[in-house]
């Protein structure tokens, strides 16, 4: 039996859905999208809607990935 690959800290970002807080794997963000003061993140599954700034985003995110 094989247990999937622990994630470094690093490899991940977290945002606020509510309560929530919610877990999203740097490596399957596919696009962000930024409108205002609000931005859209589409991983490989999900789609997430935030009251952030790109420029914040940008901070959390690698640059050699985005």
């Amino acid at each position: 039996m094989s247990f999937p690959k622990p994630h470094s800290f690093e490899s991940l970002l977290f945002i606020k859905d509510g309560a929530i807080l919610k877990r999203i794997e740097i490596d399957r963000i596919q696009w962000v999208h930024s409108d205002g003061n609000y931005i859209t993140i589409q991983t490989l599954d999900q789609k997430f809607m935030l009251k952030m700034s790109l420029k914040k985003v940008c901070e959390r995110l690698p640059s050699e990935m985005f």
